[in-house]
């Protein structure tokens, strides 16, 4: 490809002055039209690129403030927990005793259940009956 466009820049090397016939003026004009889409279309992937490395992963576990908020809840409900990973096996213990899925810790449910739900959270889904994301519906991985 480097060749390729090495000499296509060398073979339009006096487009656009007085001297050229107006064919290579017309060649000109389209290699000035190509140039143009393809930085066009390297700017557009290298946008898509940066958006899909930042976001395409998500969130892979809750930020200092809001661990801090779901071990002071675990302790208010019987648990002794001091660090996030007691938590997050905390967490586990209470989804499994209810019978939710365990693989993605912390379950939404699990939040409602320790009072931690947003202002459109439904506290019903607490008592409500399992659904296909729980066992034995879903393959847990382990």
């Amino acid at each position: 490809m480097r060749k390729l466009w090495s000499f296509g820049v060398a073979s339009f090397k006096n487009v656009g002055t007085a001297s050229t016939s107006p064919v290579l003026r017309k060649s000109g004009q389209i290699r000035h039209a190509i140039a143009s889409f393809a930085r066009l279309l390297a700017t557009m992937i290298l946008v898509s690129l940066a958006c899909c490395s930042s976001f395409g992963n998500g969130q892979k576990e809750p930020d200092a403030k809001r661990k801090a908020e779901i071990i002071a809840a675990l302790n208010s409900h019987g648990f002794q927990v001091r660090s996030w990973p007691e938590a997050k096996a905390s967490m586990h213990q209470i989804a499994a005793e209810h019978g939710w899925q365990t693989s993605h810790v912390p379950d939404a449910r699990t939040l409602i259940f320790l009072g931690l739900g947003n202002v459109h959270s439904d506290t019903d889904v607490v008592t409500a009956p399992k659904n296909h994301l729980d066992p034995p519906y879903r393959q847990e991985e382990q």
